[in-house]
């Protein structure tokens, strides 16, 4: 069966594997470009993030962590324990300018982590979509692929027997 396949190669077959794989290869590189670029510009702002907040409860950085072999990015808000040790909550970048600390400590910094924060959300939204997209291709050539095997090889062989007869 995959003779048939393999037999008939013209150079339009050729030409439009080519341009699939370069369209392909395009859009993978401007993702990994702009996924990279945000990236570094959240680095940057938990950079200020931390250096303009006190070591107190209440403030806010941005973790990444690994889970289930993807990277996943959040804001998270710190709290101090009783103890002396720090554990922090994972919370949803929408409407983060809210939760800026502005009392005692965090009172003459409070404008600027809001700015800081800002950007930070509006970077997560911009990260989110783009692996969104990602992930909806992923799903549906996954999902055109296995559906599509089974047709493929029906219409191999009924092409290899109209070509044996």
């Amino acid at each position: 069966m995959a003779a048939l396949i393999t037999e008939v190669q013209g150079p339009h077959r050729s030409a439009a594997l080519a341009l699939l794989k370069s369209d392909v290869e395009q859009a993978t590189k401007l993702v990994l470009r702009y996924v990279d670029q945000i990236d570094r510009q959240l680095e940057v702002a938990n950079t200020i993030l931390d250096d303009l907040q006190p070591p107190r409860t209440g403030k806010i950085t941005v973790e990444w962590r690994r889970k289930e072999g993807r990277v996943l990015v959040s804001p998270v808000i710190w709290k101090s324990l009783r103890g002396g040790g720090w554990r922090y909550e994972r919370v949803t970048h929408k409407r983060l300018t809210t939760r800026v600390k502005k009392s005692r400590d965090f009172y003459d910094v409070a404008d600027k982590v809001r700015i800081v924060v800002k950007v930070v959300s509006g970077l997560l939204e911009q990260r989110q979509n783009i692996i969104a997209r990602v992930t909806n291709y992923k799903t549906g050539i996954a999902g055109v692929l296995h559906n599509a095997g089974p047709i493929t090889n029906a219409y191999e062989d009924w092409l290899q027997e109209v070509r044996e007869e």
